[in-house]
């Protein structure tokens, strides 16, 4: 009996212990899967932190990379336009001098972007390099006591447009060794000055710091000028005052012998030859006194230095850039030379057959007549000549100006350096205000004296048109009589074209800027050039007004308006 119930209790106990380990294999399997889980979520998570974290460090490598990039555009070193190669370094070969027609106008540039827009990335050096003792050398000055701080670098090139002004610790401030014809520039004035003078003063401190910071600078050279500069700088003044006033004492000598003598005259044509002697008269002694000093002005002739420079960076000589100008005014002067003496031919051949049957007796005042005609005639032709030299002048600088600022456009497309840019285009307003404020008074004059001989000959030619006695060989006198007048006018407005062109061109230059390819999206140092060539407000001003298009054709509206006044006038007096 109680081995039975010793042997039902072993059983019982092993098999409690069998239902007790199954359990806890049970419950070791729950939590073996349920860590497993844990586990697999965790490396999960840490997985895609991983990813998210390597995104991050690429999306960063990306945006320093493009942070790099555009350090690198903007580095002046690396598209500075005038920074020279070497020529004898492999793969570099020296440029041909190119012919003024070889630079495409800003006409022909901006066709060719419509057609096909592309970069351009040729390269170009300069036509030469100044020695070292021309260029800008700053020398510093050692503290004098040790414990002082040193006074920070100097910067590469001078700020353009920074007023400078006088200080008194002008002996620690760094020496620059600058050339001959910088160093003549007077400081500003600071007492008393309005803004027209420091306008002035300002331009001409751009001009002078970049023409003192240019590495190809040289001292002017007076050969350099064109033709009719040195003849008008070569001739003394006095000279232009005698071929001048002469003009007016034989005009008046002349009428008053053809006032006794009546029938020595033939109608208009007198008094349209002595219109046309006395305006060419005034133009060589009143608008060339006037051109010969903005001729020896100093800051024309640094206006003129810089403009020597740009043009030798585009390697083409001073003399081309206004193409043939001055044979178009010789070929022009001896056709008008040509005209007064067909003229004074007719008048003498007319005058001498009424002469030879009314004063037969009197033959010394018909020669007395004569005379002078012959010397009024050569006083024309002297007065005239001084009038195509002028015009040469202004013709020849603005169409200069025209040039430049088509190289400025080749410049700006071969080497897209916007923030250099900026700086060149400073010195080219300045270089077209200064060159517009030093001719504004011989132009000025010019044109008045043109206005006044196209009024004269329109008065005449509408009285004119109301005759009814005509002679062919007495018409044909009037017609070559009239011929100065008109020429007059017709080479001013030319001249004034050329100028009105220049602004109008400024005008076009955002624009065309504006459509330049670059590296990225949206360039703001390209937007900064466009605003600021918009903002600059260049172009070739006369007195501070700038002469455009709308001015230009404005005087053929005046025009208009004064021939129909002397229409109505004469048609109510004579009709």
């Amino acid at each position: 009996m109680q081995e039975e119930s010793t042997a039902s209790f072993a059983g019982s106990s092993f098999g409690g212990t069998a239902s007790f380990t199954g359990g806890m294999s049970t419950t070791g399997d729950i939590f073996e899967s349920r860590l497993e889980r844990l586990l697999d979520a965790k490396l999960a998570e840490h997985l895609g932190q991983d990813e998210a974290t390597r995104t991050i460090l690429a999306h960063l490598e990306r945006i320093a990379d493009s942070v790099e990039a555009l350090a690198v555009t903007r580095r002046p070193s690396q598209h500075r336009p005038t920074s020279p190669k070497d020529p004898s370094s492999p793969g570099v070969r020296a440029k041909p001098r190119r012919p003024v027609a070889s630079i495409q106008s800003l006409v022909e540039l901006e066709s060719a972007f419509l057609q096909e827009v592309c970069e351009i990335r040729s390269e170009r050096r300069r036509s030469q390099v100044a020695p070292a003792e021309q260029t800008v050398k700053f020398l510093p000055i050692a503290p004098e006591k040790n414990d002082e701080l040193a006074l920070p670098e100097p910067p590469e090139s001078p700020v353009p447009g920074l007023v400078n002004s006088d200080v008194d610790d002008a002996d620690v401030l760094p020496k620059a060794v600058l050339p001959q014809s910088a160093q003549k520039r007077p400081r500003y004035r600071h007492a008393g000055s309005t803004l027209v003078v420091m306008n002035q003063e300002s331009q001409a401190c751009i001009l002078d710091s970049h023409t003192a910071t240019h590495l190809s600078y040289q001292e002017p050279d007076p050969v350099e000028l064109d033709l009719g500069s040195r003849l008008l700088l070569a001739i003394p003044g006095c000279l232009f005052w005698a071929a001048g006033i002469p003009v007016f004492v034989l005009s008046a000598i002349l009428i008053f012998l053809k006032t006794f003598k009546e029938e020595l005259n033939t109608s208009q044509a007198l008094s349209f030859r002595l219109a046309s002697s006395m305006l060419y008269g005034l133009v060589s002694t009143f608008c060339v006194a006037r051109l010969r000093r903005a001729l020896l002005s100093e800051d024309l002739n640094l206006a003129v230095d810089r403009l020597h420079m740009f043009v030798a960076d585009f390697k083409l000589h001073w003399s081309e850039v206004s193409g043939q100008e001055w044979r178009k005014y010789v070929v022009a002067w001896l056709c008008l030379v040509l005209c007064g003496v067909v003229h004074y031919s007719l008048e003498i051949w007319m005058g001498q057959k009424r002469a030879t049957q009314l004063y037969a007796e009197e033959p010394a005042w018909i020669w007395s007549v004569y005379a002078v005609q012959i010397l009024l005639l050569i006083c024309f032709a002297v007065s005239s000549a001084v009038f195509m030299v002028i015009t040469y002048v202004q013709s020849h600088l603005l169409l200069g100006l025209d040039k430049v600022l088509d190289c400025w456009c080749g410049q700006i497309v071969d080497c897209p350096d916007f923030i250099e840019g900026v700086s060149s285009w400073n010195a080219m307003q300045a270089l077209l205000k200064c060159v517009g404020r030093e001719l504004a008074g011989s132009f000025v004059a010019l044109q008045a004296v043109g206005a006044l001989g196209f009024a004269f000959f329109l008065g005449g030619s509408v009285s004119f048109a109301f005759r009814t006695d005509f002679e062919p060989v007495a018409l044909l006198a009037e017609i070559l009589a009239s011929v100065p007048l008109p020429f007059l006018f017709v080479l001013n407005m030319r001249v004034c074209a050329h100028g009105a062109a220049l602004t109008e061109k400024c005008r076009a230059i955002p624009a065309f800027v504006n459509q330049l390819q670059s590296d990225l999206p949206n360039d703001f140092d390209r937007q900064y050039l466009v605003r600021y060539i918009t903002d600059s407000s260049a172009g070739f001003f006369i007195h501070d007004v700038k002469l455009t298009q709308e001015i230009f054709l404005k005087q053929f509206i005046v025009l208009g308006s004064l021939v129909s006044g002397f229409v109505s006038v004469l048609s109510r007096i004579l009709l």
